[in-house]
Parts: C-alpha cells; structure tokens; sequence
C-alpha cells in the first residue's frame, strides 16, 4: 500500500509519522507558504505558488516527492527571468545497493535533488569544445565538455542555483544553507538525494567513516586540476581525438570536467565522490 505524509493527487492515502532518513529529511510544507526569491536589486519578490515539497508518498520499494521545484526567500541569482512551478514529482528507491560496477552520473541535466526540491544538475554546462570552430558550442566534439561553474558560477545565488530557459530552477554547486546552521563539531545534515537512493551529506563527517566516536572533520574529494600545457590526452591517459584547446588563455585550465582528475589517496571519497559509512541516520552504515 502507497502512504503519503501529505496527500499527493491520484494516490489513495494513509496518514503515518515516520522516522526514515529518506521521508524525515525533506523540508514538507505543513502550513502552506509560499515561494519567494530576491531580485538582484534586494527586494523579495512574492509568488502565489507553495514553496518545498507539497507532498510525500510511500511505499517499501519507492518514496515520491512532488512540488513546484521552488523554495522561500531564495536569494538572488544573476539570470534574468525566475523559477516557474515545474510540477516535479520524483522517484526515490528505498533500498539501493552499491553495484558492483559504479557508473559515474550524467554530467548534464537531473542526477537528484536536493531536500527542499530543486533538482540537481550534473558538473556540465551543455556546451563542448568543437575543434573545428576552436570555440564551445551545444554543437561541439563532446570530448573536452564545459564545466558548470567555471561557466556560470557568477550566475548562481547562495544555494549554488539558477534558472534555465524553461524556468527550471537548479542547482550546480554547494547548498550551503541546507548545512551552514549546523556547527562544524556535529556531522552534516542530509541535504539532498541521488536518484539512485543514496543520500548527499553536508561536508562534515567522521574521520573515520566507521567509527562515529572519531572525530568530526571536512570530508574532501580525491579531485585536483591536472598539470599539463596541452590537451592531447584525458584524464584517463588516453589519446583525445580530437585534441582539446591548447590555448590557456582562452580556456584556461578548469574550464573543462575533463581539466580535473582522481588521485586514489588524495581525499576521503572515491572517484564518485562517495564512501561506505556511518552517520547518525544510518548507524549501520550507507553508501553516501
């Protein structure tokens, strides 16, 4: 049987508590407020649509959310235009396993969403270096592609989103304020999913990712910026064909994924930006 926390329209209900990490952590609308974001000239622009999740439904294989993909008080990004009500209901698989093979997520469009609904896009900003126009475009090899942040991170407000051309507002970068209220001695909250059921922590974990008596510190990926003075060959040492630019003036290094590489032992998560660990949520232990 589906049980919904709040109602979801087409969906037969039953009203429970629960006290799961994947139904406990969403920021649910109870009291029906709405959505409003600051404009770049600091007023609060007010919306008649309802902000955060709208509603949750449950069952043991699979956990729905459904809102507008808009929050409250959202501060100001750069781009003109502003979020629209987007109508999302996502998917969330309650009992994920690690496979054995990890498969990295899409670099462009959703890869999960974060606890108050906005979806999360992948590292990429859609555009790739063409060789032939010596310049990115959506027309491009698909070899050397853009880097979100480095392209649009004077864009993003303080949750590290944006609109697109169709009003989905997303993010790129860190949600700080899903985290930022937490002091820096307690573990990070969850503050987003992957839509393949794992949850998203904040940055500050255990040292020792099983031992939830060590100590707190920052948790940091394993990538860094390659050294290199042309672009011949990709993270992995194969041979780029065609070749990347090697002017570094005009692409300077960091304006492409593939700019970036994994060093096994450099940071505390694998090349996925993941671990096998405990957290107060999962005492057992989750891949995160």
């Amino acid at each position: 049987m589906k049980k919904n926390l709040l109602p979801l329209l087409g969906f037969a209900s039953l009203t429970v508590m629960a006290q799961e990490a994947d139904l406990d952590s969403w920021m649910l609308n109870t009291t029906d407020y709405t959505a409003s974001y600051y404009n770049t000239m600091g007023s609060l622009v007010g919306t008649s649509t309802l902000a955060d999740i709208q509603g949750i439904c449950y069952d043991n294989d699979s956990v729905w959310i459904k809102s507008a993909g808009l929050s409250t008080g959202m501060s100001a990004w750069s781009d003109p235009g502003a979020g629209s009500d987007q109508e999302h209901v996502f998917r969330i698989p309650r009992d994920p396993v690690v496979p054995s093979v990890k498969v990295a997520v899409p670099t462009t469009y959703n890869v999960g969403v974060l606890v108050n609904i906005i979806p999360i896009f992948g590292m990429g900003d859609d555009l790739s270096y063409s060789a032939k126009d010596d310049d990115n475009g959506n027309m491009g090899d698909v070899v050397w592609n853009g880097e979100a942040y480095y392209s649009e991170g004077s864009t993003l407000n303080e949750m590290g989103a944006h609109p697109n051309q169709e009003g989905v507002l997303h993010t790129h970068a860190l949600a700080t304020p899903l985290w930022e209220n937490t002091p820096i001695d307690q573990h990070s909250p969850i503050i987003g999913w992957v839509f393949d059921g794992f949850p998203i922590y904040g940055p500050y974990g255990y040292a020792d990712p099983l031992d939830p008596m060590s100590t707190i510190e920052k948790i940091n990926s394993g990538y860094q910026l390659r050294t290199m003075t042309d672009r011949l060959t990709l993270p992995d040492d194969s041979e780029s064909n065609p070749p990347g630019p090697d002017d570094f003036s005009k692409f300077p290094l960091g304006a492409y994924i593939e700019d970036y590489e994994w060093v096994d032992g450099l940071g505390d998560l694998d090349e996925y930006n993941g671990r096998f660990m405990i957290a107060p949520e999962y005492p057992n232990g989750t891949y995160a």
